[in-house]
């Protein structure tokens, strides 16, 4: 009955394979993975403080070689010509000071024109900004109930300005996940009016950080390549970055610029001994110098609260880029990890007692989950448990009812046999007789 058995295993194997990719696919459960993810990353904090207490492993604060934050505060209900002026200011000050890129985001989805829109021309006339054009980038997934990035298909983005003024921009297609995982579109955001694909401000602040022109921004099927900077990128052209701030305790600013009523820039230093605020010496400003400068501005509206506070964000995003550690997926290898776990489970059912190669199947599903944390945390690459243990669950249960099925089926032929050849023997002795 053996060979009944394997032939069996080998009909529902290719169901259960079909199955299994199907289910790994599902909205609801690809978003899960994060969810699991969450305890790789609570894992890793607990050993961070565990660090922190310990004399043998200081972890000093210092001063990022490539990165510096500046946050810009406007007073009262700004409107954009005063933000603007704000930060023209602010981008003369950095390019006085040595800075090689300034970030500005912009203040609204619409595009600026008039008065606004030559502030903008002085401003880029400085050669050292690039400007951040907000999207929408988030969608509401009925199926996963919960916001993801909009389908490839959706990626459009418009000028920033009314007369599509030459310019130095990108998009803030940054999307923050509750595990301090970040998601962006590198190369993937077609401009609504031409047909020119239009670099994340990671990318293009990379470009002119390093001094390329627009040329040396290449996309190929799993990567982006700035210079001799590359962006690994899944299937759907998204890149992604773990912000860690429990392991690169960079000192990310210093000083404080304040636009006045009176339309001057100020600059204060928070002095951490008197904790209080102090004019910030001329001297100060050289460590601006070859540095990019990540430019976070607020004003009392909500509503440019809401647009402008995440985007110091992209400072992880550039921190990975630089040191090379972008969150790698491999969802290639999807197909064949379902496909290797059908063959083994199979197997395992073949030669094993049911009871025992479940034990072994709920075992490995809790490798996998493992395996997957440890990949994400010590590795910086995504390979999602979700395919694992939805193959190894759907096989330990249906390999096991078919295998129970089918020794129950062999039994009742066995006892028909048995039957069969007692009759046989009752028979034979009775002639005998």
């Amino acid at each position: 009955m053996k060979p009944l058995l394997i032939l069996k295993f080998f009909l529902f194997g290719m169901l259960l394979f079909i199955c299994s990719l199907i289910a790994a696919n599902l909205s609801f459960l690809q978003e899960s993975e994060f969810d699991f993810l969450k305890l790789g990353r609570l894992a890793e904090a607990s050993l961070f403080q565990a660090r922190s207490f310990s004399m043998d492993d200081p972890q000093p604060i210092v001063v990022d070689q490539h990165i510096m934050e500046i946050p810009l505060h406007f007073y009262g209900d700004a409107v954009d010509t005063t933000r603007f002026n704000g930060f023209l200011q602010l981008v003369r000050k950095m390019k006085q000071s040595g800075a090689r890129v300034v970030l500005i985001p912009l203040p609204a989805q619409w595009p600026v024109y008039g008065p606004t829109e030559k502030l903008v021309q002085e401003i880029e006339a400085t050669n050292v900004v690039v400007f951040g054009k907000t999207v929408q980038k988030m969608v509401w997934d009925y199926q996963a109930q919960t916001y993801k990035l909009r389908p490839a298909k959706d990626y459009y983005v418009r000028h920033p300005t009314f007369d599509r003024t030459k310019m130095s921009w990108g998009v803030l297609s940054m999307l923050w996940r509750e595990i301090g995982f970040i998601e962006a579109v590198p190369l993937g955001y077609l401009e609504e009016y031409g047909n020119e694909l239009i670099p994340d401000v990671s990318v293009e602040i990379l470009r002119k950080y390093e001094g390329l022109d627009s040329s040396a921004i290449i996309r190929d099927a799993d990567e982006v390549r700035v210079g001799s900077h590359v962006i690994p990128i899944s299937a759907d052209g998204i890149a992604y970055a773990k912000q860690d701030p429990w392991e690169r305790r960079y000192r990310s600013y210093d000083v404080l610029a304040q636009y006045e009523r009176n339309g001057g820039l100020s600059f204060l230093h928070w002095e951490r001994s008197t904790h209080t605020y102090i004019d910030v010496p001329d001297s100060m400003f050289s460590m601006y110098r070859n540095k990019i400068v990540i430019v976070h501005w607020s004003d009392p509206t909500e509503r440019d609260f809401y647009l402008t506070w995440s985007y110091t964000g992209y400072t992880s995003i550039l921190h990975s880029i630089f040191d090379k550690t972008m969150v790698t997926r491999f969802d290639e290898w999807n197909v064949m990890i379902v496909f290797l776990l059908v063959v083994l489970s199979a197997f395992t059912f073949l030669y094993v007692r049911s009871g025992i190669a479940i034990v072994i199947h709920v075992v490995a599903a809790g490798v996998s989950l493992l395996t997957s944390i440890w990949l994400f945390v010590s590795h910086s690459t995504l390979l999602s448990p979700m395919p694992g243990i939805v193959t190894l669950l759907l096989c330990a249960f249906v390999f096991s009812v078919v295998k129970v099925v089918h020794e129950r089926n062999s039994l009742k032929e066995e006892l028909k046999s048995l039957q069969a050849e007692k009759l046989r023997l009752e028979g034979e002795l009775e002639q005998k007789q």
